[in-house]
């Protein structure tokens, strides 16, 4: 109601479809790139047969997520803080691999890049750390163990 009032009744209808396209656009594009993540890290006898089982378990994930009554945005919050925390690891991991002459070669990386990755490491520390901490403050009353969420009752005294 909120659109319509300020952009008319088209606005509603053209909201719902972004929404519908971006839900469907991911649904494609999600099963399909931690398929050919998987194919392409882990060695398998079937590619073909790997891809398809990865490909199914996400689609059949988010349908299960879909159809039960857990409320995603708590787990999406969770999810996103926890990457920001892995993310300076993974950046220190890039520097290591960049200043490896036996992975890089003549192509290894000069001490401005290395100054560089480590600020940005550095940077991504500090915001993942401030984030993470920030989505347990904001959710304060769960505890988050992998995808399950266990409601604490807060008793006052």
């Amino acid at each position: 109601d909120a659109i319509s009032v300020s952009t008319g009744s088209w606005a509603t209808y053209f909201f719902a479809f972004g929404l519908f396209a971006a839900g469907l656009t991911s649904a494609i594009t999600a099963p399909w790139a931690a398929s050919i993540t998987l194919t392409s890290t882990i060695k398998v006898n079937s590619k073909q047969k790997a891809f398809r089982i990865t490909w199914m378990i996400v689609l059949l994930t988010g349908l299960v997520f879909g159809l039960s009554q857990v409320e995603p945005i708590p787990i999406i919050i969770m999810a996103q803080a926890v990457n920001g925390i892995l993310l300076p690891f993974l950046a220190i991991a890039i520097l290591l691999v960049l200043n490896n002459k036996e992975i890089m070669g003549k192509n290894v990386n000069r001490w401005l890049g290395n100054v560089l990755l480590l600020v940005i490491v550095w940077v991504t520390g500090i915001l993942g750390l401030l984030n993470f901490l920030k989505a347990f403050y904001f959710f304060n009353d769960y505890i988050y163990v992998g995808c399950f969420i266990i409601h604490i009752y807060k008793f006052s005294f």
